[in-house]
């Protein structure tokens, strides 16, 4: 049992974050008081125990983030209550396959109670819908705008991010309600979870704490086997059962492979930088989600890939920004018709086809490179929509990393 407790907490240090957009559109549900909201989620995470030595605030240029100002004990930055985040409830389950789609519906169910639900605190915190961080999301660019990134592997992959969410809000979309502003509500939970969602393990939405406690009561109530560890022939077998459905129980949700995906208030707003030491983890004691790390003072910033990193694709298409000089960056591009070649930043990083000759694999390149570079001087049209300008500098701001 302790091994497989051990296993689960050092596996809280992954993390990752989930498909697919954030909304463009101008939907008065929650967030237009996002600023002035933000000391009640201080209060409302407190009074449940919260520990909140950082803060959230805003940079020069106005960008929202988490702040620190030094060190703390045991290099915590913030650890909120497992009570206090979202996670897909049993019915979002049953009635979407993607995790993603599950946790959007839950956060859907919770935005419609209004002041009724226990995270109003959190909802009214986030973005509004035109804040730039949610309208820059390449997941819900059209496809003229997605002609501006010269790179069609890249627009493919932007497309089916919005075919996820349009196919969401279409299930989620209540036909028989006339009020515009509760039918653009699918589309603005989706973009918020899909966005912003972490992985976990975050405890099993308390199901291991409750078996853990379980099968320790289980073993102290029903008998003492200590009594029976030098002949256990003799320990009595009608009592056990109680503690060997508690350890099965146990055993069965520390190994459970389904994707945790949830909605981490305070947390979530940690900016994103590649290779940072910070990562996420399941306090069992207190029963809480904690970020740490060595991050010393200012701006607290981690990766949004995990271990294993995050290219700016997935930066853009699902969370809105580029970044720069991103190590974990990569170039798709088609060889021979359908067969895709990944550059990274030091060269070839994948190579699907053996028969593919290297004379190929750099002639693709060079033309995949040379439509980036033609991008700049073709598109003399700048938009004057707000929207679209903060895009087009997005797609610009892409293939400049793209050429690097």
């Amino acid at each position: 049992m302790t091994v497989f407790v051990a296993a689960y907490l050092i596996s809280a240090s992954l993390l990752a974050a989930e498909p697919v957009a954030r909304s463009a559109r101008d939907c008065p549900v929650a967030g237009q008081e996002a600023r002035s909201s933000l000391p009640v989620l201080a209060r409302d995470l407190r009074s449940k125990n919260a520990f909140l030595p950082s803060a959230i605030g805003f940079d020069s240029d106005g960008l929202r983030g988490l702040q620190t100002s030094g060190q703390t004990k045991g290099n915590i930055i913030c650890r909120v209550p497992r009570g206090s985040i979202i996670v897909a409830n049993g019915h979002a389950k049953e009635m979407n396959k993607r995790p993603i789609d599950a946790l959007s519906a839950t956060l859907l169910e919770e935005v419609r109670l209004g002041q009724q639900s226990g995270h109003i605190a959190y909802i009214q915190s986030l973005p509004e819908p035109n804040d730039p961080s949610l309208t820059n999301i390449g997941g819900v660019w059209d496809d003229e705008q997605l002609e501006w990134l010269c790179h069609p592997p890249a627009a493919e992959k932007f497309r089916k991010l919005r075919s996820l969410r349009d196919a969401f809000i279409e299930r989620n979309d209540n036909q028989d309600d006339n009020n515009e502003d509760d039918r653009c509500r699918p589309g603005w939970a989706y973009d918020l979870s899909s966005s912003r969602a972490l992985e976990g393990p975050f405890g099993r939405n308390g199901a291991v704490r409750s078996t853990l406690l379980g099968t320790l009561a289980s073993f102290l109530a029903a008998f003492s086997p200590l009594l029976y560890l030098q002949d256990l022939s003799k320990m009595p077998f009608e009592p056990s059962i109680p503690l060997i459905l508690s350890v099965v129980a146990l055993v069965s949700t520390l190994t459970s492979d389904e994707v945790e995906l949830g909605m981490l208030p305070w947390i979530d707003v940690a900016n994103h930088k590649s290779t940072s030491s910070l990562h996420l983890g399941y306090d069992l004691l207190r029963d809480g989600i904690v970020l740490k790390g060595g991050a010393g003072s200012g701006n607290v910033e981690f990766d949004y890939g995990g271990r294993n990193g995050i290219s700016n694709d997935k930066l853009l298409g699902e969370f809105g920004f580029v970044e720069v000089d991103n190590p974990n960056d990569i170039l798709e591009v088609a060889v021979a018709g359908a067969i895709v070649v990944n550059f990274g930043r030091y060269g070839v990083v994948n190579k699907s086809a053996a028969e593919i000759s290297d004379d190929e694999i750099l002639e693709s390149a060079r033309k995949a490179r040379c439509a980036l570079v033609a991008g700049f001087s073709s598109q003399t049209s700048v938009p004057t929509d707000p929207i679209a300008v903060g895009r087009f500098k997005m797609a610009s701001q892409w293939r400049n990393e793209k050429i690097r």
